[in-house]
């Protein structure tokens, strides 16, 4: 029997980034599901993470028409592909792309971890072919391999091909110096076993806490603007009260035209100049002091938001880690409490007060 022959047209055959992920403990619990509201739990956590990886085709429509991309479901896996000719890959240029894809990543996988869901997975590089619901992907078997094999624990590995690629990238000079922007996305972390192999994988943790610089309350919101729009009215008033050829240099008023400062001198001896003088000084004051004001509590507030974040991945590690869980399954919770332990250390200063106490010998 023949089937009708497909072309492998440009938009199916993709030369571009691959990503399976799965999520961690999946089977172990579905074989342990004996009830509807079990089933259900699980399918409500699938469809989760699938929001968090722009699943839903309808809602991500103009974005995945943008970058060529393909999302795939299949059972507690995702696997998604994206084009290096895609439109936002010639406009940003490939790293700045890749980049921005692997960002995206970064921020799903930290809110399902934030949301005690566990993944693991690998980004790679090569073709790929997607049509009547069957998938070809050269790409897919390494992926699938790299996650299964050696991957291990829940990061999101990047094949050490393309990583290379990535860092080695000629757009990177475009940052200078040492501003790579891989050394921000990507991290180093030992394989298992007794040779202790660097890998690269992307540090999810990291770009989690500055991806949620956010506000935590309305409150800090509010004070926030009202900070700012105090600010500015002290500008504009400052502006208002002197004319504008006369700047300031500290508390002496001065110009860089030399007619403007003799006429300057002149007025200063005036009783309504020296007012205007002594009115700009204050709103320039004013100015400062409410916009120290504001960006305290913008800086406050969004370090608040932060520390949510890190302690939400706290408990739900704790929680694991609490848990009966089988010799391997717990050595993934502990690497990942000393994962969050390093990063929790760097952002807070040294301080240990929010580490994770981890019992178990690893």
């Amino acid at each position: 029997m023949r089937y009708e022959e497909t072309t492998f047209t440009k938009h199916e055959y993709i030369n571009g980034c691959f990503h399976r992920f799965a999520r961690l403990g999946f089977s172990i619990r579905l074989k342990n599901a004996h009830s509807d509201a079990e089933l259900l739990e699980i399918y409500q956590d699938l469809r989760f993470v699938h929001e968090q990886f722009e699943k839903n085709i309808e809602k991500h429509k103009k974005v995945h028409e943008l970058t060529s991309k393909k999302v795939i479901a299949l059972s507690d896996a995702l696997v998604i592909a994206v084009n290096f000719d895609a439109k936002n890959a010639n406009t940003l240029g490939l790293l700045d792309f890749l980049g921005d894809q692997l960002y995206g990543l970064a921020i799903a996988q930290a809110v399902c971890h934030a949301n005690g869901i566990y993944l693991r997975g690998c980004v790679t590089q090569g073709q790929f072919f997607f049509a009547n619901d069957i998938l070809i992907s050269k790409a897919q078997v390494i992926a699938y391999e790299t996650e299964t094999k050696s991957t291990v624990y829940p990061v999101i590995r990047v094949e050490d091909e393309l990583a290379q690629f990535l860092i080695e990238h000629n757009e990177n000079r475009n940052y200078g110096g040492n501003n790579n922007p891989m050394d921000f996305l990507l991290m180093d972390y030992n394989l298992p076993g007794k040779d202790r192999i660097k890998a690269k994988c992307l540090d999810y943790l990291t770009v989690g806490i500055q991806s949620s610089a956010d506000w935590l309350c309305e409150e800090d919101r509010r004070a926030y603007l009202r900070e700012r729009q105090l600010e500015s009215e002290s500008f504009t008033k400052y502006n208002a009260v002197l004319p504008p050829e006369f700047k300031p240099k500290g508390r002496k008023y001065k110009t860089n035209n030399s007619d403007l400062d003799k006429n300057l001198i002149k007025r200063t001896e005036e009783k309504d100049f020296k007012t205007a003088c002594k009115e700009s000084g204050e709103a320039w004051d004013s100015k400062e002091k409410h916009g120290n004001e504001a960006r305290k509590i913008l800086e406050q507030a969004y370090r608040a938001n932060q520390f949510v974040f890190l302690d939400q991945i706290k408990k739900n590690l704790e929680s694991e880690l609490n848990k009966a869980h089988d010799k391997h399954v717990l050595e993934k919770y502990i690497w990942t409490a000393m994962y969050y332990n390093k990063i929790i250390k760097d952002f807070s200063g040294n301080s240990d007060q929010n580490e994770i106490i981890i019992n178990h010998p690893f």
